[in-house]
């Protein structure tokens, strides 16, 4: 999908009325983190209206495309978690320091401060002041890996800013024109979603600008995402020193890790939403299918949940920034994910009841390299359907 280059004026009136609205809803949060959870169901139903209204409002902040989907992901995913944070995991948070920690960390990064859920006052009242004193002493005592971290996080904001800026101003413009125009003027993109069964009748280009796709998937948002870190981190720790280096790990896996499906998601990808939704997926199959979430049949519920959610989440999310078609693939693509997952998972089950695992064992190299040529070739064949209904469908058609 072609994006403009970032368009995002924080000054522009309208720009402040979501930020206003996430705000206060985020004050809310930390109230509610540090009360008692008779309140909770109260203080979240604020909480939530206001993140509703942030997240409607989320056109209002940029024109950039990419940048509102990433916007609007978080918002909505942040709303997940804090529900879950509140009224599903229950935790309670006696400080405003405690509960800072918690308030935007989907992922559930641990240190002495976020060990904080109430078993009883005394033992969470020795906990804290333990934790606030190994607070005092690592920033006492840090400075230079602060330092360290502040020129390592600029370098790297700076090096995906220019990176970012020559994708979307000058390489993707060029390649995509030129693939355009290549493609035959009598085959409509939605022909064009459809490649295996066409193989008499794929060409070059059409084939080129599956291969663009799958790179553009993966590289936009690891660019993007990855330059929202940086910059959040270096304000959160370098700025206003509310966090530590270690609070900040990376994003993102090695590519290298991605010769499965299963890998390309758990190594790869991000981990933001991963045990929010896994907490949603095990509470729908316990109370909702009553089937265990430990039981096999429960794991693969549980599984086929998170992929859920997650096309739920971004089919929203798609539709909210002004697609009006071509929203539903994205529910349709992370429950194709889910099935590639289960359809890998049974042919490695298959090759070692035929060839043995000690066979297995002494072709890794072959293993990976169809392992790498499965994932890639999955997200080639899928991603397109993802795509190019939203290139044919335009904003607000």
């Amino acid at each position: 999908m072609v994006q403009d280059f970032i368009h995002f004026n924080p000054f522009k009136m309208s720009a402040w009325q979501p930020l206003s609205y996430f705000s206060a809803s985020a004050f809310l949060s930390l109230v509610a983190l540090q009360s008692q959870q008779t309140y909770r169901p109260f203080l979240l139903i604020l909480v939530v209206t206001l993140g509703v209204l942030a997240f409607n409002r989320i056109p209002d902040l940029t024109s950039d495309l990419s940048i509102s989907s990433s916007i609007g992901l978080f918002v909505f995913i942040w709303l997940l978690h804090i529900t879950c944070v509140l009224c599903v995991e229950q935790h309670v948070s006696l400080s405003w320091t405690a509960a800072y920690k918690m308030l935007f960390n989907p992922r559930r990064i641990v240190d002495d401060s976020q060990r904080d859920v109430k078993k009883t006052k005394d033992d969470t009242a020795a906990a804290e002041k333990k934790s606030s004193d190994a607070v005092a002493h690592t920033k006492a005592t840090s400075s230079q890996s602060h330092s360290k971290f502040l020129v390592k996080q600029l370098i790297l904001a700076l090096t995906l800013y220019t990176i970012r800026h020559f994708y979307y101003k000058s390489f993707t413009p060029y390649i995509l024109t030129n693939l355009l125009q290549q493609l035959p003027h009598s085959t409509p993109l939605s022909t064009l979603t459809v490649y295996i069964r066409r193989i008499p009748y794929i060409t070059l280009p059409e084939t080129l600008l599956r291969i663009f796709i799958v790179i553009d998937f993966v590289l936009s948002t690891y660019l993007l995402n990855n330059l929202f870190h940086a910059i959040f981190s270096i304000t959160f720790v370098s700025l206003l020193r509310l966090d530590s280096p270690t609070d900040w790990p990376p994003l993102f896996g090695s590519l290298s890790t991605t010769y499965s499906l299963r890998a390309f998601w758990s190594r790869f990808w991000h981990r933001l939403v991963a045990r929010t939704y896994l907490s949603y997926s095990s509470l729908l199959t316990l109370k909702l299918f009553r089937i265990d979430p430990r039981s096999t049949p429960g794991r693969l519920l549980v599984a086929f949940l998170i992929f859920f959610l997650s096309g739920m989440a971004h089919a929203v999310v798609t539709w909210r920034i002004g697609f009006r078609c071509g929203w539903w693939q994205d529910l349709w693509w992370f429950c194709a994910n889910f099935a590639g997952i289960q359809v890998e998972e049974v042919v490695k089950v298959v090759a070692k009841a035929v060839l043995g695992k000690k066979v297995l064992r002494g072709l890794p190299g072959l293993e990976r390299a169809v392992g790498y040529a499965w994932t890639w070739g999955f997200l080639f064949w899928s991603l397109p359907k993802l795509q190019y209904p939203k290139m044919m469908c335009g904003v607000g058609m």
